[in-house]
């Protein structure tokens, strides 16, 4: 018997992925954000300067959400190589 009968593949499929990252395509669009967000407020509208920054502050903190919420930022041990997030007796086991 194969294992062609049960219709799925036994080896996980590996490509190769050409290109920017997504992370890149965030920090470009923050770079967008950085620039025209003030030149529009600030230059063209000419709007009160406490608003412009709490609007600013909001544009900048939303953008951070949903880079968060995007990547599905994770801070547990496993995915991070260098050992940050490991408790203190896994770490004092180790010595």
């Amino acid at each position: 018997m194969s294992t062609h009968v049960f219709g799925r593949r036994t080896q996980p499929r590996v490509a190769v992925r050409l290109g920017l990252s997504g992370h890149w395509a965030w920090l470009t669009g923050g770079f967008v954000v950085a620039f025209t967000l003030p030149f529009l407020l600030a230059d063209v509208l000419e709007i009160n300067r406490d608003l412009f920054y709490g609007l600013y502050a909001t544009a900048v903190l939303g953008l951070i959400g949903l880079w968060a919420r995007a990547t599905r930022y994770d801070s547990s041990p496993q995915s991070s190589g260098g050992g940050r997030g490991q408790s203190h007796s896994a770490r004092s086991s180790l010595a």
